[in-house]
């Protein structure tokens, strides 16, 4: 901008001894012919612009304040700083495997999502039914039953220590004293005729969910009762069942009319309480889809 520069000598030979004392008015007019042209900087942050205009502001001493104060400028670096540690966090999340990667029971009535918990040894059971499945925890052999041979689809299988049975409970049948008899299928209904009729001890029962949806749930400390059938018929081969005679936690629900159960189950009662933190994980992180 020399017309700038111009005004200044102009000035300068103004206020020297013997100068002109007045500005050409073509040289005004210039200048203000410029001025008008160009267009004004406004930045998003005019305090860390030295360029922008109009000026950012005055200080006290009547000097433009153009660059920002001392502690603005470790605020802005303290800020910049924290967003791009904030996305190296993320980022770096984004590219690990994620451990916990959700799987379906497919075959199951009411198919459902669930997670095997790190590090847990959980896996598939052989008893994989529409009717029921289950889960084992690792290679366990227990001893005493290693010479017992279970017909059918029954759970637990010879062998096993602990693990988790999910079942349909909307035509399960059981037997006691009385013989075989179908298991009513509202929750509250479904525990009492294990307990009444097929003879299952059983703790208080009490509220909780499954799924988000109520449930209840009793602790079966595994002194006497039955099992649970969820296919055969009453009169005929017993097919696929579990037993509630050993230390156990059942969980009853209805999911969208249907009646499903939970067995958390072990071959002692200090198994059991060893068990059910990382059984409960597991539960927990099922989801029925449609």
């Amino acid at each position: 901008m020399t017309a700038t520069l111009d005004f200044d000598r102009l000035l300068m030979s103004v206020l020297e001894e013997g100068g002109p004392q007045g500005v050409p008015e073509t040289v005004v007019e210039t200048a203000l012919n410029r001025a008008r042209a160009v267009a004004q900087r406004r930045p998003l942050m005019r305090t860390l612009d030295r360029r922008a205009w109009p000026a950012p502001g005055f200080s006290m001493g009547g000097l433009p304040t153009l660059l920002p104060s001392r502690w603005t400028r470790v605020l802005m670096l303290a800020l910049i700083a924290t967003v791009l540690i904030a996305l190296g966090v993320v980022g770096s999340g984004m590219l690990r495997d994620d451990p916990t990667q959700k799987a379906t029971a497919s075959r199951f009535v009411r198919p459902f999502e669930y997670v095997i918990p790190v590090d847990s040894a959980i896996r598939m059971s052989g008893s994989s039914f529409p009717e029921m499945v289950a889960w084992v925890q690792g290679q366990d052999v227990w001893p005493v039953a290693s010479a017992e041979s279970v017909s059918g689809g029954g759970q637990p299988q010879p062998g096993q220590v602990r693990g988790v049975v999910v079942g349909s409970g909307g035509e399960a049948w059981s037997h006691g004293p009385v013989g075989r008899f179908m298991l009513r299928t509202p929750p509250a209904e479904f525990l009492a005729d294990l307990r009444d009729i097929a003879g299952t001890p059983m703790g208080a029962i009490t509220e909780t969910t499954l799924d988000g949806r109520p449930a209840l749930t009793v602790m079966l400390p595994g002194t006497g009762g039955s099992d649970i059938h969820v296919t055969g018929r009453m009169m005929g081969l017993s097919g696929t069942f579990v037993l509630v005679n050993i230390p156990s936690r059942l969980i009853v629900a209805e999911i969208d009319g249907t009646t499903v159960f939970v067995l958390i189950w072990a071959r002692t009662g200090d198994d059991l309480g060893a068990w059910m933190p990382v059984a409960d994980q597991f539960v927990e992180s099922i989801h029925f889809v449609p």
